[in-house]
């Protein structure tokens, strides 16, 4: 879970995920939103705008992952390693892949993000969403020309996870696409280069 919402019972699925946030805007009886998703949350904004186009108003889907599938080499241990590093090193070199800013990899916030991911005891989840992913569940090849919603694909030019390339993919196969190359960002780049992105985020949506 996020913030302090609990962790569902069992594991989980990329489409347990979006049935999930279809539960929760039913929930709220949102009818019609704005979604705004960054990689994994990405592809879950455009699979919700591909599968269930009237909940969809208009979609910001910054660095999507997992659209296109998985070289065949890579396992599920290695992209639940990847996504959940348990040591130092480990994690300092995932916050080099996310993050642009050079204080992302000092001792304090490399032990800060250990605990953070320590406390969340989400192994199993984890383990299960990359098995998921790896099967190919979920995939958008050749789907992507059905996004009806107006759509914005933000990507930080220093991203160490998802290539640009495949932003500029999705970019072209969405009809009216815009695509916003964020020049000092890496995977996240709401965090990186925050004005730009609320900016270049509202701007749209506006």
């Amino acid at each position: 879970g996020f913030g302090a919402s609990p962790r569902p019972a069992g594991e989980l699925s990329l489409l347990d995920l979006a049935a999930a946030l279809r539960d929760l805007l039913d929930e709220l009886s949102l009818h019609a939103v704005d979604l705004v998703g960054n990689s994994l949350g990405g592809w879950l904004a455009l699979h919700l705008a591909v599968t269930d186009p009237a909940r969809i108003r208009r979609v910001v889907t910054v660095a999507p992952a997992f659209l296109y599938g998985l070289p065949d080499s890579v396992t599920a241990a290695d992209l639940a390693a990847a996504a959940a590093p348990r040591d130092v090193e480990s994690m300092r070199a995932y916050l080099g892949r996310v993050l642009r800013a050079a204080d992302a990899r000092t001792d304090d916030a490399v032990h800060a993000h250990l605990e953070r991911r320590s406390a969340a005891r989400d192994e199993s989840s984890t383990r299960a969403l990359a098995e998921s992913i790896v099967a190919g569940e979920g995939l958008l090849t050749d789907r992507l020309a059905n996004v009806a919603a107006p759509t914005l694909v933000v990507h930080g030019r220093h991203d160490g996870v998802v290539p640009l390339a495949q932003s500029e993919r999705v970019s072209s196969e969405i009809g009216g696409a815009m695509l916003r190359v964020l020049e000092e960002s890496a995977h996240w780049p709401q965090l990186d280069e925050t004005e730009a992105f609320v900016r270049a985020v509202e701007e749209f949506l506006s």
